[in-house]
């Protein structure tokens, strides 16, 4: 009965009715969990269901929403130590991870382990989109483009698998090649709903920045990532901006890429502690300037 509720609540646009279809669910997992507190399916539902009520905003208050994940985590954590191979739990597990804690070597090892409990997983190309980025992130170049490889392989026309196969060429090992990411990015332009078409375009053309970037035609990049910076109503969390700054710093702009940058912390101060501890591969060639350690050191 949990997971019908669930599963009616997915279904439903209504706020109001979503949100009773989610309590319910949570009542009938407590009801589960009262008959058996370590059956895996009871807690991977009200995991998965705490989780889901965070993801859709139903909680306003800062302190409420860090609990329901703190208890969506607990929930999903106790199902696959009751259960190894809980699949669906593990999948919640690397996008809480990812999504949340920014915490990519955990993402990246739960998404492993649910691809390797059910290949056929529902969004396994979402698993398949998380194990190339977090790769990616993490400079595992080579688990990288096996993912990549690997969800071209089964989804040759999901836009999640074919958005790896243009980021590929803006890696350290990469193979760029112009002509062939400005064909990809037309082709995922299209791909996108109608009414994330103006933001995709942009998006898709700072990544190509980024290619010609490492094609070696840095006057194109900056010319081209300059035009696709887009601004705060098509890009509320200026995620432009973070690529921006990529590309401005592949072709060794420094000013410019921490102009990109402040803009973007200012959209997203919680950002700015992760990138205090770990830059990544993208900002260590600034990393040591004092004014990126003002930056991202100083207070929001």
């Amino acid at each position: 009965r949990g997971r019908l509720a669930y599963e009616r609540a997915r279904l439903t646009g209504a706020d109001p009715l979503k949100e009773g279809l989610i309590a319910q669910g949570l009542d009938y997992a407590n009801q589960a969990l009262q008959r058996d507190a370590r059956d895996p399916d009871a807690l991977e539902l009200r995991g998965t269901l705490r989780y889901w009520r965070y993801l859709l905003g139903l909680e306003r208050d800062d302190v409420v929403q860090r609990q329901l994940v703190a208890d969506a985590k607990a929930d999903l954590l106790a199902a696959v130590k009751q259960s190894p191979n809980q699949a669906e739990a593990l999948r919640l597990l690397a996008h809480l991870y990812a999504r949340v804690e920014n915490d990519d070597v955990n993402a990246k090892e739960y998404a492993e382990r649910a691809y390797a409990a059910d290949a056929y997983l529902r969004s396994v190309d979402e698993i398949l989109g998380r194990l190339f980025f977090t790769s990616y992130d993490l400079e595992r170049f080579a688990d990288a483009r096996h993912w990549c490889d690997e969800g071209v392989r089964r989804f040759p026309r999901e836009p999640i698998i074919l958005e790896c196969r243009l980021w590929l060429m803006t890696m350290k090992a990469g193979r760029p090649d112009p002509a062939h990411a400005r064909a990809l990015a037309d082709t995922l332009v299209a791909l996108a709903p109608p009414a994330r078409q103006s933001f995709q375009r942009l998006y898709e053309r700072m990544v190509v920045a980024a290619v010609l970037a490492r094609a070696g035609q840095p006057d194109s990049a900056r010319r081209l990532a300059r035009a696709s910076r887009g601004d705060a109503e098509v890009d509320p969390t200026r995620d432009l901006l973070l690529t921006d700054a990529f590309v401005h710093t592949l072709v060794g702009d420094t000013t410019e890429a921490l102009r990109s940058l402040r803009l973007y912390l200012a959209a997203n101060p919680d950002r700015r502690a992760a990138m205090a501890d770990d830059p990544g591969w993208w900002f260590r060639p600034i990393s040591n300037d004092p004014r990126f350690r003002r930056l991202v050191d100083a207070q929001p």
